[in-house]
């Protein structure tokens, strides 16, 4: 099932898919319901949108889930730089301003407002509503009438969306901002924007235009706009470039981190430069075939980031809802069709698309966004400020009714009368197996090679994946950065050439490290692993393609700088917007040792490890140099290597033949000195690990005495799924304001682990001990026969996810890596279904009964895990 809530400059959109025609219309009932007629109580505005309330020292903080979520967003300066600019771009539309909510401001909306806005736009007569699926008649007019049942209640109106046209401000602004940093912290490098607005882009085909200079410019390694930033040492990765074109109003962005401190408007500078000279030389043929193809291949692969309908859904609403016709907006193929005729005709269209509508136009933006100290200081000052004066404009009486609200939003639960009410579906609704979630239909081994047969549109994927688990510790480290240059930098001939071969003739070739555990060992096993897809009569050029990246690239010290540069900021920006990921690794790595290797490839240790190669490039490239060396020769080699193959039946012998003769030219290697594991050493239970975010990430981590053949691993993961929704939920996003929580369990480490996604920094101790409770909760926790159903469903939901055809192949072949057996994954799924009341008693008892608390990691700002007490970790970056 996909449920969401989809908030944008323009417009809202709700999708809800699901493979169970039942479970459609309980969904569907239950979100129009939502949309069309909530309650929205003062008790449930408080708690979901804003409140202000009163800390163990009596001062007033402002809080509610919303509020603490958009401080978090407030702390990527990203999101901080691209509200910026289209504040500065579109200070006359709604493009302007934040759908999400500017925390400065959130707190002056009230309840009333919002109610008022929800209904005068919130409205079935402005409505749009996309339906796809396999569906009967029956079902169809089902949904029909619920549908109807739902929105007659409302009168119908001439409802006309109000989406304000921009009027051009014609000149080249520029916006210095100030961005908080943490000031127990190196404030950081300066990042940078700049922004050209398109004006409304209505026909179909210039839409297409515009991705596919999108591509030639940005997308891949050795795109020239991309490229030429990079090197010129003018960003170290670029964030939010592109074409936005989901709303009225179209607009080019590039954006860069790390820009020169000493000028960054210089930044903007060299993107004009290099798109001068781009207009100059033209635009290779090739290079536009390469896009066009590219863009054809994921036609017909279809989107991997959400069901096709969503996807189709999100493609045509915004055009339906400012009165283009949907119908002729579905047909993708159609549209890039058109585009790729007027290209023909016209050779230079996307130069001048750069020259007449980019360098020309006569409005753009620059903005500068510097981290600083002061800005941090200044920003709490007026957060404390604007509580005290809310505070004081409430009087006596106001404070008492805002008392009261909080009280209820930490004493109201939801009303089991009511939850009863909710149409569910009921255990005997789901599959009595796996195999209706398995769109791969046979398996079988020839020689090396793993082959599936897989309902693909004609599309072969292929993973050659090599064993890096015993490589010594101090060349592990250097996998993800190899990984990182292959396919990435020049072969035997210049990288631009590869790439364009790539994206033209395949669907796509990476390299990636992935670590996992075996069932057999249940041991960590650490593969290099090469992924590619291409059409079936592609399939040649995939695998020759794939050799190419692996055994010619070239490893040298600039593109070495580069590549370091580029994943660091990428690694930084990760742990600001993901940092309960991070929390929760570091968290597992300091209570097993089957995680403990997974901490060199990733996280923390991985990225000091990242800081201090780029500090030794210069002084120490030939012993870098020949570390990469070593490990490529010794790991990627004939002996080390397993291949998977999916394709359809009809094709697959072919694809094998050729993945056979890659294998044959992969040469011998050279032995290593094999790894020794050390004596695993537990970490300390609390431990912080700093970044510059002014929310807080919590990850624990808790190892549990049951191994990979207990009967009881599918009610443990029943169990976390209760303890998400029935206490962790209610109590540290409904009670602290956290934006998200969860609990899972790993069946085959036996790690049983928690992590709050954005907690609010004054509440973060209080999280803490609200996660140390859960013995307490478990020990007087009631789940009824229907509540237990729920979770049952919904376990088993998340167990077996309908999957991309892509990502099953890759899944699929993973499992064979592992020795993971489709017998295990079907007795997990059984004990999943077949769970009761009993076995989720006994779970909770051995997670009442561990013999060691849970091990607790805090990612936040240095001030503000000063201020809770926690203690630094020694490998924060």
């Amino acid at each position: 099932t996909y449920l969401n809530a989809l908030t944008g400059q323009e417009i809202t959109r709700y999708p809800v898919a699901t493979t169970n025609g039942t479970e459609l219309l309980n969904l569907t009932r239950i979100y129009l319901d939502a949309v069309f007629h909530p309650l929205l109580t003062d008790t449930a505005f408080a708690r979901e949108g804003w409140r202000i309330e009163q800390n163990e020292e009596g001062e007033w903080k402002f809080s509610g889930v919303v509020y603490n979520e958009m401080k978090g967003v407030y702390s990527d300066p990203t999101q901080y730089l691209y509200g910026a600019a289209c504040a500065a771009l579109y200070p006359d539309t709604s493009r302007g301003k934040d759908s999400g909510g500017d925390p400065l401001h959130i707190p002056t909306l009230t309840r009333e407002e919002l109610l008022s806005f929800h209904k005068a736009h919130y409205h079935p007569s402005g409505a749009k509503m996309v339906i796809h699926g396999d569906m009967s008649d029956g079902e169809l007019r089902e949904l029909f009438e619920l549908i109807e049942e739902k929105v007659s209640g409302f009168e119908r109106s001439e409802f006309e969306p109000y989406i304000a046209k921009h009027t051009t401000i014609p000149s080249h602004r520029s916006v210095d901002l100030e961005f908080p940093a943490d000031p127990k912290k190196k404030a950081g490098e300066p990042l940078a924007l700049v922004a050209w607005p398109l004006g409304q882009i209505t026909d179909a085909s210039e839409r297409v235009l515009w991705d596919v200079l999108e591509g030639v410019l940005l997308n891949g390694e050795a795109a020239p706009l991309r490229q030429g930033l990079i090197q010129r040492g003018l960003a170290a990765s670029l964030v939010m470039s592109g074409t936005v074109m989901s709303t009225a109003d179209c607009v080019f962005l590039v954006g860069g981190t790390d820009v020169p401190r000493e000028n960054p408007k210089r930044f903007a500078e060299g993107v004009r430069e290099i798109l001068e000279g781009i207009v100059r030389e033209g635009i290779s043929p090739k290079a536009i075939e390469a896009v066009l193809n590219e863009y054809s291949f994921q036609l017909q692969e279809g989107p991997l980031s959400s069901p096709q309908g969503v996807q189709l859904a999100a493609n045509i609403s915004p055009r339906w809802l400012r009165g283009e016709d949907p119908i002729a907006a579905m047909d993708a193929r159609a549209r890039l069709n058109a585009a790729r005729e007027r290209l023909t005709l016209e050779p230079n269209l996307l130069t001048d698309l750069i020259r007449d509508r980019i360098l020309n136009n006569p409005e753009s933006v620059t903005v500068t966004l510097k981290p600083s100290h002061d800005a941090h200081r200044v920003a709490a000052e007026q957060e404390v400020a604007r509580a005290k004066a809310y505070v004081a404009e409430l009087g006596q009486e106001g404070i008492d009714r805002v008392s009261e609200i909080n009280t209820r939003v930490i004493a109201e639960m939801d009303d089991p009368t009511q939850l009863a009410k909710i149409p569910a579906l009921s255990v005997t609704d789901l599959p009595p197996s796996l195999a209706p979630f398995d769109i791969i239909s046979e398996r079988d081994e020839h020689g090396p090679i793993y082959r599936g047969t897989i309902p693909s549109t004609g599309i072969v994927y292929s993973r050659l994946a090599f064993d890096l688990t015993d490589v010594p510790d101090q060349l592990l480290m250097y996998a993800p950065f190899l990984s990182g240059f292959l396919g990435n930098h020049d072969t035997s001939r210049p990288l631009v050439e590869y790439e364009q071969d790539v994206r033209s003739r395949t669907g796509g070739i990476s390299f990636g490290v992935n670590l996992d555990l075996a069932p057999s060992t249940n041991q960590e096993r650490i593969n290099l692993i090469a992924r590619g897809a291409a059409l079936n009569e592609r399939s040649p050029d995939l695998f020759e393609l794939t050799r190419e990246g692996l055994f010619e690239t070239r490893i040298d010290p600039i593109r070495a700088r580069e590549l370091l540069n580029e994943e660091i900021s990428s690694q930084e920006l990760g742990l600001q917007r993901n940092g309960h990921s991070a929390a929760v690794g570091e968290a597992k790595k300091a209570v097993s040792e089957l995680y403990h290797r997974g901490s060199l490839l990733g996280g923390f240790q991985q990225l000091e490890f990242l800081r201090q190669l780029r500090g030794r490039l210069d002084s120490d490239w030939s012993r870098i140099h020949a570390d990469l060396t070593q490990l490529r020769s010794a790991c990627i080699t004939a002996d080390n290597a397993r291949a998977g193959l999916h394709s359809d039946a009809a094709s697959r012998d072919k694809h094998t033949a050729l993945l056979e003769r890659l294998l044959s030219e992969i040469p011998s290697g050279v032995a290593l000195a094999p790894h020794q594991p050390g004596i695993f050493i537990p970490g300390d239970p609390l431990l912080g690990l700093p970044v510059n975010t002014d929310v807080a990430y919590i990850g624990t981590a808790q190892r549990l005495p049951l191994d990979p053949n207990s009967d009881l691993l599918g009610a443990m993961l029943v169990l976390s799924r209760a303890l998400r929704y029935n206490y962790l939920l209610p109590e540290i996003r409904g009670k602290s304001g956290a934006y998200g929580t969860g609990a899972s369990f790993a069946t085959q480490s036996g790690i049983f682990s928690t992590y709050t996604y954005r907690s609010k920094k004054e509440n973060l101790l209080t999280d803490i001990e609200t996660i140390r409770r859960i013995p307490t909760f478990l020990r007087s926790m009631d789940l009824p026969s229907s509540e237990l159903g729920k979770l049952i469903i919904g376990t088993a939901s998340d167990f077996a996810q309908y999957e991309h055809p892509r990502y099953a192949a890759s899944g699929d072949f993973q499992s064979r890596l592992m020795g993971r057996t489709r017998e295990l994954q079907e007795r997990i799924y059984q004990q999943i279904v077949r769970c009761t009341p009993e076995q989720v008693r006994q779970a909770a008892e051995i997670i009442c009964n561990a013999s060691t608390a849970p091990c607790v990691r805090v990612v936040s700002s240095e001030s503000v895990l000063h201020q809770a007490g926690i203690p630094i970790s020694t490998d924060r970056p």
